[in-house]
């Protein structure tokens, strides 16, 4: 299970957390976290045996977000889908 030791890197108050395995994933481990004050969230635990280069998801889920912001009107309209979606396949990095 994955301890506290990774919430301090985000809260200075790590230990006031509680943690929880969620759900039973093939790839990743996930586990919910909260306390009595914040609404809980999901917090995962990224496969490096199957995912090599962690940061290279973070790169990819920034990258699909700038897409998606700049090309939302593009994606709406059947003609321009296929070209819209190609641009964004030739910007990220596989991560297998």
């Amino acid at each position: 299970m994955i301890g506290n030791h990774i919430l301090y890197q985000y809260f200075s108050d790590a230990d006031a957390y509680q943690i929880a395995l969620f759900g039973n994933g093939l790839i990743h481990k996930t586990y919910t976290v909260s306390t009595a004050s914040v609404p809980a969230f999901i917090l995962q635990e990224v496969n490096t045996t199957v995912f090599k280069t962690p940061l290279d998801i973070a790169s990819n889920l920034d990258a699909l977000s700038q897409f998606l912001k700049e090309n939302k009107r593009n994606l709406l309209s059947n003609s321009n889908f296929y070209e819209a979606w190609g641009s964004l396949c030739n910007s990220v990095q596989c991560i297998f």
